[in-house]
């Protein structure tokens, strides 16, 4: 009997052994590192890489080594939190600082700032190391810090360089100039453009912000998720009121997936996409609404596919449609006496929308003043016809003005 047990307990250590001794031959078979090369030639630090599922991760403390403000200008810092498995990533350069917010296993990354990005593959954690994926360094933090980066896949080699001025994505902060009152709000912003027969092919998609156990942004007493799905119904109210069918994403207090949404999205045979957020920042002048369109067209050179229903116009490019309704809505909320700007950022809903898509930012909930402006239920009313009168205008390419 004793000498059973034994033998079993000899055999499942045994089992433990070898599939360790595996575990190690993989990770060795696994583990490589990639060539980085700076500006001339310049060899920087190796980069320690790994094949996880087929994709090249690098180490979040080989990328920081990399970036550590001496061999570059740049300067990673990053810190992750094992119980919630959340990773903050904070990179700073000569023209602008960015930082990502990212979860273990979650593809999306939160901009500060920004609105949400989407990440080739998703954080991980092994060994209780945190592994990026590869994309974020020759990508993604290119692209908002403002430097050119070539992955050489077949070489195991990654180009840098910085010394080209490349416009970065994320911009500081700029002393903000006081915020304009806005114009009387008991006055009506403007009349509803006067063309219904505009709208028979108008069916917008309304995606407000957050929502559930994700409360978006806080700030002097306001909560993004409350704000941007007032906005989304105010917005939908007017709709209805001109007889257009305007469909949300959510209609409640839900939280809602970037793959959630997608669907919402689809099964609406929706036209357009607005989606609703409000902002903060590390400064406290900062103010303003943002409008975010795509930074590239989708990969593959996606076209829209027409909504059953509407007859087909040519296979219209989502990329230059997005551009024409971002600058429509730009224009409205500067008619009504709203300040702000358009931004291009990788926005991972903007990039995965079926139809043209735009991404909102309203205000700055962190900017006190600015704060009580939308506090009061007059504001997001102008905002609303603001965004509506938009919609109204908007029409794609190659159908009757």
């Amino acid at each position: 009997m004793n000498r059973a047990k034994s033998e079993q307990q000899t055999s499942r250590r045994s089992s433990l052994w070898a599939v360790e001794i595996l575990f190690l031959l993989g990770t060795l078979l696994s583990a490589q590192s990639v060539e980085v090369v700076g500006p001339e030639g310049a060899a920087l630090l190796p980069l320690e890489t790994r094949a996880i599922g087929g994709v090249t991760y690098c180490s979040a403390t080989a990328l920081r080594a990399l970036l550590d403000g001496q061999r570059t200008p740049f300067r990673a810092q990053y810190r992750y939190t094992a119980p919630t498995g959340s990773v903050s990533l904070r990179v700073l350069g000569p023209q602008t600082e960015a930082t990502l917010r990212m979860r273990i296993g979650s593809r999306s990354a939160e901009l500060l700032g920004g609105g949400t990005v989407e990440l080739a593959a998703p954080p991980l954690v092994r060994e209780g190391e945190v592994w990026f994926p590869i994309q974020l360094l020759s990508e993604l933090l290119p692209q908002l810090m403002g430097f050119s980066a070539t992955y050489e896949v077949a070489n195991d080699r990654l180009l840098l360089d910085w010394t080209q001025a490349v416009p970065p994505l994320v911009q500081l902060p700029e002393e903000a100039e006081p915020l304009p009152i806005p114009p009387r709000l008991e006055l009506p912003f403007r009349s509803i453009p006067p063309a219904p027969a505009r709208w028979v092919n108008l069916r917008p998609v309304l995606d407000p912000g957050h929502g559930g156990g994700d409360p978006g942004v806080q700030g002097n007493g306001l909560i993004e998720k409350e704000l941007t799905l007032a906005l989304a119904r105010q917005i939908a109210s007017i709709g209805t009121a001109m007889g257009v069918r305007c469909v949300l994403t959510r209609n409640g207090d839900q939280e809602r997936t970037l793959q959630e949404r997608l669907e919402a999205i689809e099964r609406s045979n929706g036209t357009v996409l607005l989606s609703l957020h409000f902002n903060r920042s590390p400064s406290p002048s900062e103010s303003g609404y943002r409008v975010v369109v795509p930074t590239l067209p989708p990969r593959g050179g996606r076209q829209i596919v027409p909504p059953a229903g509407i007859e087909a116009t040519g296979g219209r490019d989502p990329f230059l449609e997005s551009q024409r309704l971002a600058e429509l809505i730009a224009q409205s909320l500067s008619e009504a006496g709203f300040v702000g700007k358009v931004l291009r950022l990788p926005v991972a809903l903007l990039h995965r929308s079926p139809v043209p898509a735009v991404h909102v930012e309203l205000g700055y909930l962190s900017n006190a003043q600015e704060a009580q402006y939308w506090s009061d239920s007059r504001t997001v009313q102008r905002a609303a016809e603001a965004l509506w009168a938009a919609l109204a205008r908007y029409l794609p390419s190659g159908e009757g003005r």
